[in-house]
């Protein structure tokens, strides 16, 4: 995927954190470890996703995205259960 593509993935999601940070009073992003300053800030999306820092994304950790938790299983491309940068990478937003 092209760099480009995957910064503007990366923003399309900051957004749609954004959106959950207002509408759930930041319940469900504080119990994942998701800050506000993170989501303002823009970072790395699948790094703040990653609670554990163990350089992949489980079930548990992607339901606080709900576009990801929709498309968890198609992108888990050698079906282990759990989602790398590279497979994340494949995320669609819209």
């Amino acid at each position: 995927m092209k760099s480009s593509t995957v910064t503007t993935s990366l923003k399309n999601a900051s957004i749609i954190l954004a959106t959950l940070v207002f509408t759930a009073g930041y319940t469900n992003l504080a119990a994942a470890g998701i800050s506000e300053q993170q989501v303002d800030g823009g970072t790395d999306l699948f790094s703040t996703l990653d609670a554990d820092s163990n350089n992949v994304i489980t079930p548990d950790e992607a339901i606080y995205l709900e576009p990801l938790m929709a498309q968890f299983n198609d992108l888990d491309s050698n079906k282990d259960g759990m989602l790398t940068q590279e497979e994340f990478d494949a995320l669609s937003l819209g």
